[in-house]
């Protein structure tokens, strides 16, 4: 009974196994002749829905050349690819002959002009890529209603019809990159409601409508970049809800209006780099709550401040912004990364800083690049709270390689220890890229800080500095309270402070104070001035009255970190201290004037008194009408009969002289 059992499996196994052959060889032969071939599926699904491909590209082929293919019907094809051919039109009868085919790949061939295409109502990707296409007509694609994807790209079209996609309720994806499209007609892309990718990067957009995207009600990417764009209306993306990312890089854009953006609420990436920005207006990113990844580099702005964000503290979204080459960005304001928590990745690259900023708040930045800018030294704990830092760019930077950069050299043997040790992964032998030379003390000049061990730094430190890298912020952090104190005399700030605990010995870690004063209306125009631990107030002139300002002391440790920090915002104009003052000053300016001139009328009158009295002004009353009449008019006859006799003309000069 064994035996027949095992005899009995071993047949069936043996016919299972030849029926596989039988088909894998039925499969393997391709029902159409050279020059095409065939990929047929060989899965168990029915004929009708097998993904075989059909190809027929890089032939060189016209479309006289084209197998027949109406008498074999027995295949169902997904695919067809003609690429690469010299097609100068749609072959229609050959694509007419495979009624199931989904994919038409048209790419590299030699059309010129595409009128409708034939009717296929299961295609639903039509790639014409890499074609000489200058037009598409109004209705050339109303009989493939069930297309979902659609390549135009790489080819010469200078204009789109309004109703040249109106048919296409279910496209899902238009590539339209690399051509020669100037503008775009109002609602060009209307009826696309489900359209989830619009491509038109690589063209030669000038401008566009305010209804460009009209009823694109689903789009999630928009490609721009690398167009001739340079002003763009404040309503343009208004109707693209759901955008999430949106690439307007490399073009000529020099303006950008406040609320360009606010429709797009849900927008997580923004590339507006390499144009030519040279400020952003407030509030630009307000209302982008999803906003993760934002690229405004490699243009000529001069000021970034938390105001382009909006009216929020904190922006906790943002996790990658690129801020490098922008041509007049040399300075921050001193809180301005304290807004962005959660940023992993910085990039500070080719800006004119000669400091690291402050990033102290960013506990989980990963990434950091400061390469090709002015800075030239790391001063000790400028890396204090940058926990998570795994990669810093820093090019062709000289070190100070003593005791103070103890701290640093054992952050990159730390990170050198976690880089891939297998060649084929990491060829440059498990060392990142630096190029770090010492250039002090002089035992270590030139020599390449990854080279160095940890005890040729330390060599070189007194007795306890090894210690020091920011040991006291450690322990000195969130222990010491800052109570801070503001009052307004005469256009001057009287800041005063004062420190205490009940954890610490605060002598032993507090080196001195740092205060620093901010208009509000002004996040880059700030002034710092570090004062000794022993002073416990300072005054600030040159306030301008009715501004507002931010006035900040922060507690400096040893090695120069902030190990606490208050803030207050203050104005001369609503401060009480100003107000008795002030009120004496303004009442003495406007007095002032009106005693002087009460004072010259005084004078002037008293003299006119004096010389009534001394006879110099005669009383009109005392010389009765008729008499005065009589003495004026004999006075008169008697001045012109002397003037007659008198009368001599001085040669050219015109002037009258009466002896």
């Amino acid at each position: 009974m064994h035996a027949v059992r095992n005899a009995i499996c071993c047949a069936m196994v043996i016919f299972i196994a030849l029926q596989k052959m039988m088909q894998c060889e039925a499969q393997v032969q391709c029902p159409f002749p050279s020059p095409c071939s065939c990929l047929l599926d060989s899965s168990s699904v029915p004929s009708d829905q097998q993904r075989n491909t059909l190809i027929c590209a890089d032939k060189d082929l016209t479309i006289p050349e084209l197998p027949d293919v109406r008498d074999n019907l027995n295949v169902t094809f997904f695919k067809v690819n003609l690429s690469h051919n010299h097609l100068e039109s749609v072959p229609v009868q050959f694509v007419q002959s495979l009624p199931g085919i989904e994919y038409v790949d048209l790419t590299d061939n030699t059309f010129q002009n595409l009128p409708d295409f034939p009717e296929l109502l299961r295609l639903k990707k039509l790639r014409l890529s890499q074609n000489q296409l200058t037009e598409v007509g109004a209705s050339s694609f109303s009989k493939t209603p069930n297309l979902n994807t659609l390549m135009l790209d790489n080819n010469a079209l200078v204009s789109i019809p309004p109703s040249a996609f109106s048919g296409l309720s279910r496209l899902n994806q238009l590539t339209l990159s690399s051509n020669q499209l100037e503008t775009l007609e109002s609602r060009s892309f209307q009826n696309l409601a489900k359209l989830d990718y619009l491509s038109l990067h690589n063209n030669h957009l000038v401008d566009l409508p305010d209804e460009s995207f009209v009823g694109l009600i689903s789009l999630h990417t928009l490609r721009l970049d690398k167009n001739k764009l340079v002003d763009l209306p404040e309503a343009l993306f208004q109707p693209l809800t759901s955008l999430l990312r949106l690439d307007l890089d490399y073009n000529k854009v020099k303006f950008l209006p406040t609320k360009i953006f606010q429709p797009l609420s849900n927008l997580k990436t923004l590339y507006i780099s390499a144009n030519s920005l040279q400020s952003l207006p407030d509030g630009i990113f307000m209302n982008m709550q999803s906003l993760q990844h934002l690229d405004i580099s490699k243009n000529s702005i001069d000021r970034v401040s938390s105001r382009h964000f909006g009216p929020q503290k904190v922006f906790n979204s943002i996790t990658w912004l690129d801020l490098g080459s922008n041509t007049g960005l040399v300075i921050f304001s001193y809180d301005f990364f304290e807004h962005f928590p959660n940023l992993e990745v910085l990039s500070l690259m080719n800006l004119k800083l000669k400091y690291m900023p402050h990033l102290g708040s960013l506990k989980k930045l990963e990434v950091l690049e400061v390469s090709g800018t002015h800075i030239s030294y790391i001063f000790p704990c400028d890396f204090f709270g940058l926990e998570a830092l795994k990669e810093f760019y820093w090019d062709e930077a000289p070190i100070n390689c003593d005791c103070q950069s103890k701290w640093m050299k054992e952050w990159t043997d730390k990170y050198t220890k976690n880089l891939p040790k297998n060649p084929r992964l990491n060829p440059k032998n498990s060392l990142p890229d630096w190029e770090w030379n010492c250039r002090k003390p002089i035992q270590m000049l030139r020599k390449d800080f990854k080279d160095i061990s940890l005890s040729d730094v330390t060599q070189y430190c007194k007795p306890g500095e090894v210690q020091q890298w920011c040991h006291e912020v450690k322990n000195a952090t969130g222990a010491v309270d800052l109570d801070l104190k503001v009052s307004a005399l005469l256009g001057k700030f009287n800041v005063s402070w004062a420190t205490h605990s009940g954890y610490i010995d605060i002598d032993k870690f507090i080196s001195g104070f740092r205060v620093i004063v901010q208009r509000s209306d002004k996040p880059m125009g700030f002034r710092i001035a570090n004062v000794e631990k022993n002073t416990t107030s300072i005054l600030i002139g040159d306030i301008t009255s009715g501004e507002i300002y931010k006035l900040c002391v922060e507690v400096l440790g040893f090695s120069g970190t902030m190990i606490q920090k208050n803030c207050t915002e203050q104005s001369i104009a609503n401060s009480k201290a100003t107000s008795d003052n002030s009120i004496t000053g303004h009442a003495i300016r406007i007095a002032l004037p009106v005693v002087i001139a009460l004072v010259i009328v005084v004078i002037i009158c008293a003299i006119v008194f004096y010389l009534r009295k001394k006879g110099h002004f005669q009383d009109p009353q005392a010389t009765t009408p008729d008499v005065a009449f009589v003495n004026d008019y004999a006075r008169r006859i008697n001045d012109i009969e002397n003037a007659e006799n008198s009368v001599q003309f001085s040669g050219f000069s015109n002037e009258i002289t009466l002896a």
